[in-house]
């Protein structure tokens, strides 16, 4: 098969498969959280098993990424909230762990000189999209894209390869400038 555009669209095209299975699973609680979000806003604080927590709604003084804060935090409010519910609090440090690796392989693919001029040469925006879009639907289209763009079926060895360098620079980077704030947060 030709290294076109089409054919990497086709080759990469079996992991779109998992966008309407994912959809379907964030259906049944997309609808829940947003009643209980609507439930918090009308109170003004996050309430669960006898913890009450005020919500700030101006953190930044921009009213549209206030609003679109707001409402992110608290659909991961229950998750901070350990004494009112214990399990949400381990599944959202399941996340945060889970979110590291996706990281991850977004730092190393931006370090490849096969992205040189694209959008992967940027993880920090790649990143900056996972918090207001779902990761469950960006990760299947991310790589996706990658796919496309990357074609490292044709690519010289040494525009595909990973420098010893960049790949031993992400573990230290992805330690000390994720874990520390993310985890901050959850102690």
């Amino acid at each position: 098969m030709a290294d076109t555009l089409s054919a990497r669209a086709l080759r990469g095209s079996p992991i779109l498969l998992l966008l309407p299975m994912i959809i379907c699973a964030l259906a049944t609680f997309i609808i829940p959280i947003g009643e209980t979000i609507e439930i918090f806003r009308e109170k003004g604080a996050f309430t669960h098993n006898g913890v009450s927590v005020p919500i700030y709604t101006s953190f930044y003084g921009i009213k549209a990424l206030d609003a679109t804060l707001t409402d992110i935090t608290l659909a991961f409010a229950q998750s901070q909230m350990h004494p009112a519910d214990p399990a949400s609090y381990w599944q959202g440090m399941a996340f945060v762990n889970e979110y590291a690796g996706l990281y991850a392989i977004i730092l190393l693919e931006g370090c490849r000189e096969v992205h040189k001029g694209t959008i992967f040469r940027y993880p920090t925006v790649l990143a900056l999209s996972g918090q207001f879009i779902v990761n469950a639907l960006l990760a299947p289209l991310w790589f996706f894209a990658f796919s496309l763009y990357a074609h490292l079926v044709t690519s010289s060895p040494a525009r595909a390869a990973i420098s010893a360098s960049d790949a031993a620079a992400v573990l230290p980077t992805l330690m000390l400038a994720y874990y520390p704030a993310s985890l901050a947060a959850e102690f």
